[in-house]
């Protein structure tokens, strides 16, 4: 018998904007700058975090590597606790 596929799939990109509005939500509440933003995030510029605002401001598409969305994710259960 076949079981149907309850699963619906997450657009990536929308998947990486929620992330990274996430990730600013707790590094704000946490007053971190962007240094230590990049560190969390594994990111080498502040140029990406720029970008990243400014999609997420837009409401634009957001594609994270699986790294960084991983980081991302234990980052969010620090936060939780």
């Amino acid at each position: 018998m076949h079981t149907p596929n309850t699963q619906t799939a997450i657009d990536p990109g929308l998947q990486g904007r929620v992330a990274v509005k996430l990730f600013f939500g707790i590094t704000d509440e946490w007053a971190l700058n962007d240094e230590q933003r990049c560190i969390l995030a594994g990111l080498n510029s502040r140029t990406t975090l720029h970008n990243w605002r400014k999609k997420v401001a837009s409401k634009e598409s957001i594609k994270l590597s699986l790294d960084t969305l991983e980081r991302m994710s234990y980052l969010a259960g620090v936060y939780k606790g």
